[in-house]
């Protein structure tokens, strides 16, 4: 299918849809082909086939990017309950302090 610049930018997602369908899309200025819409691969990461689930450290990535390299060093902090009547407290004199000092 060949579109003229202007007809493209009315039915750009329907142009999408079918270059992604693997229609050819050519786009023209007047008369003379200028751009072709072509699909992108969607493969940027390489999962590990089914079933099962995802085991992260042997996914790779296209850039070589291995998941899992920094386990054991980065860590999260530990969950945390309610503060008590005294921490909030402490936090609303500290916040106090800070506005008028």
């Amino acid at each position: 299918m060949q579109y003229n610049v202007h007809a493209a930018k009315t039915h750009l997602s329907k142009l999408i849809e079918a270059a992604r369908n693997g229609e050819e899309v050519v786009l023209a200025k007047g008369n003379r082909p200028v751009a072709r819409i072509v699909p992108i691969s969607p493969i940027n990461v390489i999962v590990p086939p089914a079933p099962g689930p995802i085991v992260w450290s042997e996914v790779k990535t296209r850039s070589g990017f291995k998941f899992g390299t920094l386990k054991g060093i980065v860590t999260t902090i530990p969950e945390f309950g309610p503060m008590s009547e005294e921490e909030l407290d402490e936090m609303e004199r500290r916040e106090d302090d800070l506005i008028n000092p």
